[in-house]
């Protein structure tokens, strides 16, 4: 029961509470798919409203499960930045990649990754190549953090 009720709301209420958050995740896609899955976050990081959390997490857990699914990768990086300006999370991967042209159309998690972005006020690029990996980018200028 406990787990289901972390899966509802996998982000502790506190600042560091999304970092945490990234960090479990990574670790339990390292054990329960062998693929290494590395989390990066500058000292500055810092997302003290927990409804900006979740849906942040939401976007990273998304991406790296389409990591897993769809690319054979691995290797993934999640890099979570702040500077003056902006709120920045990439996640990336070293798998297959694909033709953003060619893709006849999004699934359901990456609609949901753009309408969590939509909500946060928040950029969102896909980027990707046959053989280069695909990268996600969630970008959220600070005037617009709560």
């Amino acid at each position: 029961m406990r787990d289901i009720l972390k899966g509802l709301r996998p982000v502790e209420n506190d600042p560091e509470g999304l970092i945490a958050a990234v960090r479990e995740l990574g670790t339990n896609i390292a054990q329960m798919y062998g693929i290494e899955c590395n989390v990066y976050a500058s000292e500055s990081f810092s997302v003290s409203d927990s409804e900006t959390a979740t849906h942040v997490f939401f976007v990273i857990q998304e991406a790296v499960c389409n990591s897993v699914k769809h690319s054979e990768c691995s290797v993934i990086d999640i890099y979570l930045e702040e500077s003056s300006q902006s709120l920045v999370v990439i996640i990336k991967d070293n798998g297959k990649g694909f033709d953003l042209n060619t893709s006849s159309k999004l699934g359901m998690g990456v609609s949901g990754m753009y309408y969590r972005a939509s909500i946060l006020s928040a950029s969102l690029i896909i980027t990707s190549k046959p053989g280069g990996g695909c990268m996600v980018r969630l970008e959220k200028t600070l005037e617009q953090c709560p």
